[in-house]
């Protein structure tokens, strides 16, 4: 699934779930104790079915929607350091796991941010990737979602 700004570590057992919906449905229904770093602080509160993208004009309304000046977007930060000391007899090792650290903003200050460091085509960058990724036939949603206890709405292209 592509997203605007949905990210979580997914693992399933053997009875992974095969459907969109019953992988939602699990991730709207547990939490995954491998969510380490702000990933823990992602809950998907549910969604809605908004239909098939069935022509070029919904696709780039689609496009615009998730490029709004509004929509969230994905702010990445340096990663959170964690270190571990595991001693074994004499030896003594130390283990360091990165873990993700985000926050969410607006596309406008995603942008903002860009041109502050000198990064003048990211909105255009950003269409191209998403008209390469988003193609006519497939499925989209409406996500509610929380981060921090901010509630969020962002749409979600189905692709699997």
């Amino acid at each position: 699934m592509i997203s605007g700004v949905l990210y979580t570590n997914v693992c399933f057992s053997q009875n992974t779930p095969t459907t969109w919906q019953d992988r939602l449905e699990a991730l709207k229904n547990s939490f995954n104790e491998e969510n380490r770093g702000d990933v823990s602080f992602l809950k998907l509160l549910g969604y809605t079915y908004k239909g098939i993208i069935g022509s070029q004009t919904v696709k780039s309304d689609i496009i615009d929607s998730l490029l709004s000046y509004n929509a969230p977007a994905i702010l990445h930060l340096p990663p959170i350091v964690m270190r571990d000391t595991v001693s074994r007899g004499d030896s003594c090792v130390i283990r360091e796991r990165m873990l993700p650290k985000f926050e969410i903003i607006s596309i406008r200050k995603r942008l903002e941010i860009a041109e502050s460091i000198g990064e003048k085509s990211l909105l255009t960058s950003l269409r191209q990737q998403l008209d390469n990724l988003i193609h006519l036939d497939y499925e989209y949603l409406e996500l509610e979602w929380s981060y921090k206890n901010k509630h969020f709405k962002s749409l979600c292209i189905v692709c699997i």
